[in-house]
């Protein structure tokens, strides 16, 4: 009985350590941009290891243009770089450019989701993710 107990215990510690749902410990995720946390107005997302955020915040915190064009096409263009995303397509295009995604563009909520990493090293940003803090940061080269 006894150690039926401790089991109980440490599961229930083991529960109560892991942070709740999944949804909670999305939001634990900030996305920093040259020492400024933005405030997005849908989650991020992680895919395949990758985080997807919403196109327009990073955009212009960076300063870039962001486009919607037809057929669910994104463009952010930023000092002469032109990055042009599709939705649900594993294709993208730097500066005319093919470049494979590990994981594509999404709508979600309504926002256009995109991969931040990528995102940002297309527009030559350096880019770090500190995983105890859960910070990913941006920064002009």
């Amino acid at each position: 009985m006894f150690r039926k107990l401790i089991a109980l215990v440490v599961v229930a510690m083991l529960v109560a350590g892991m942070g709740g749902s999944p949804a909670q410990a999305m939001q634990e995720i900030r996305i920093r941009v040259n020492g400024v946390f933005l405030n997005l107005d849908v989650l991020p997302i992680i895919e395949n290891g990758r985080t997807l955020v919403p196109a327009r915040f990073p955009s212009e915190a960076l300063g870039a243009g962001v486009e919607w064009g037809s057929e669910g096409i994104v463009v952010i263009s930023l000092r002469g770089k032109v990055v042009v995303l599709s939705i649900n397509e594993t294709t993208a295009h730097v500066d005319g450019l093919s470049v494979a995604l590990d994981v594509p563009p999404r709508i979600v909520d309504g926002r256009t989701l995109i991969p931040l990493r990528f995102f940002a090293e297309a527009l030559d940003q350096s880019v770090y993710w500190d995983g105890d803090k859960r910070i990913v940061d941006i920064v002009s080269k």
